[in-house]
């Protein structure tokens, strides 16, 4: 027998302009169009606090935010412990397509090098070669971050669209940020600003980080949602679903 495919949120209502596009003014403001948007950030941040399972109820978290855009429902939804914990699962799967080889060959570069450079004297051959293998482990890290980085919408979208393995199936994605265009690039750019918003807290200080990492996944959750409209748009419903 098959799994019956995902339930997809419904289409998203069309921007102030009149199409489905990117509006990043209207991803800013949204979380704040919430009255209880503090505590229910601050749920969301204390999240934080769980090892392990963080980044699981986070990504969980900003999907069902995904969902709620897509379905125009206005608000952000309350932290459900096992409800995050089950809708995170596709999208962290999603991204690990990415970044988990990205972090093998980190860790394989880096590992060496930092051993060879425990047990060294620093100046003898041993040393300078560990310390070789450190700098391009750096660098790989640095290098395949940038190329992940445009990646990243299409990873989540297709994630929060109840995919797991997008990269195996890479043509919607390609023919989704070609036929975008402005829009593909504003996406990348919108993640970055969510994503700025969200280190926030670390800057002005750590307690901040609470409710400054929620409003970020909040934000980057919109941007996703009008990518994915606009993606429907030019797609046709169900673009980048699993068959």
């Amino acid at each position: 027998m098959h799994a019956a495919p995902p339930e997809l949120p419904p289409p998203a209502a069309p921007t102030p302009s009149g199409k489905p596009g990117i509006n990043l003014g209207a991803a800013l403001s949204f979380p704040f169009s919430d009255p209880a948007w503090p505590q229910a950030c601050l749920m969301v941040g204390l999240a934080l606090l769980l090892p392990v399972v963080g980044p699981l109820l986070h990504l969980g978290w900003q999907r069902r935010v995904f969902q709620r855009v897509r379905a125009g429902q206005p608000g952000l939804p309350p932290f459900d412990l096992m409800d995050d914990l089950s809708q995170g699962i596709s999208p962290l799967l999603a991204v690990l397509n990415a970044v988990g080889p990205l972090l093998i060959a980190v860790f394989v570069v880096l590992l060496p090098g930092m051993l060879l450079m425990s047990f060294s004297t620093s100046g003898d051959g041993l040393h300078t070669i560990g310390l070789l293998f450190t700098v391009f482990g750096y660098l790989l890290a640095f290098g395949g971050s940038l190329l992940i980085w445009p990646l990243l919408p299409e990873l989540l979208r297709r994630g929060f669209r109840g995919e797991s393995l997008p990269l195996l199936r890479p043509g919607p994605s390609f023919a989704a940020m070609k036929a975008g265009g402005g829009d593909a690039v504003l996406a990348i750019f919108g993640l970055f600003v969510a994503q700025t918003v969200g280190g926030l807290g670390v800057a002005l200080c750590w307690v901040g980080i609470f409710l400054t990492m929620p409003l970020g996944l909040a934000i980057g959750a919109h941007v996703l949602a009008q990518w994915d409209a606009r993606v429907e748009a030019l797609l046709g419903a169900g673009a980048g679903a699993p068959r």
